[in-house]
């Protein structure tokens, strides 16, 4: 097994020297955090929180493919 994680080449993605996806990083590990406190509380919310909750997983979903 190797000792360190794989580099990828993003800039077919990003032409910022990494800036970009820095920030896509940061967005996303905030927005994740927010989504993460619905744990366990789903059943208990409403049908429209359940669809915002699900639109912001797709969101996350989005940015981090």
């Amino acid at each position: 097994m190797p000792d360190s994680l794989p580099n990828w080449d993003l800039t077919d993605l990003y032409d910022d020297k990494g800036a970009g996806a820095q920030a896509d990083l940061q967005q996303v590990q905030g927005r994740a955090e927010k989504l993460a406190g619905y744990g366990g509380k789903l059943a208990e919310e409403t049908a429209e929180k359940l669809a915002e909750n699900i639109t912001e997983y797709q969101a996350i979903s989005e940015i981090l493919s």
